[in-house]
């Protein structure tokens, strides 16, 4: 999910060229923002794997 638009907005970043890097440009802070919204936890493939089994009737383990 996250990884896919990723891949898109990498895409779009490389295909821009230089007019990308400028921080005036749209496409240089959705560049940001998609890098930093897939590091955070909640889309970490681990986390997913805990809910699941929370959701499957196993317990809620904490995880650091």
């Amino acid at each position: 999910m996250g990884e896919q638009a990723v891949a898109a907005v990498d895409i779009a970043h490389a295909m821009a060229g230089t007019s990308s890097l400028y921080t005036s440009s749209r496409l240089e802070r959705a560049f940001r923002d998609v890098h930093a919204a897939v590091k955070h936890m909640t889309l970490s493939p681990t986390n997913f794997e805990m809910v699941g089994q929370y959701l499957l009737g196993g317990p809620l383990k904490m995880r650091r």
